[in-house]
């Protein structure tokens, strides 16, 4: 899973502010919330939650979506990797799944 940048921090910023200060430029605030969900999705990062309780009340029920289904495909992903190991014999197994293991553990 990725880290958070600091120009993401910057339109999470932008995007409270733009959100609470005005409602002129909508069309500006709706590019910042597809900016900002393009980003998690690609880099696969959830929020934690200091970050999602800030941009919560903003009710961009797209982000929440967003963060549901990057939640959801971990959880599957490593409901796979359980799977594959439980019928895996060992370490000295052809499969990948204890390197994946040992990937995960150390990001």
């Amino acid at each position: 899973m990725a880290s958070l940048s600091d120009e993401i921090f910057d339109v999470i910023g932008e995007l409270i502010l733009m959100k609470e200060e005005s409602k002129e430029d909508e069309e500006h605030v709706r590019g910042l919330e597809k900016t900002l969900i393009e980003y998690l999705d690609e880099n696969k990062i959830i929020l934690d939650s200091q970050h999602f309780e800030a941009i919560r009340h903003l009710n961009i029920d797209r982000l929440i979506e967003s963060q549901l289904k990057i939640i959801d495909n971990c959880i599957e992903e490593n409901n796979k990797l359980i799977e594959a190991m439980k019928v895996c014999p060992g370490e000295d197994c052809p499969c990948s799944c204890h390197s994946l293991t040992n990937k995960k553990t150390n990001n």
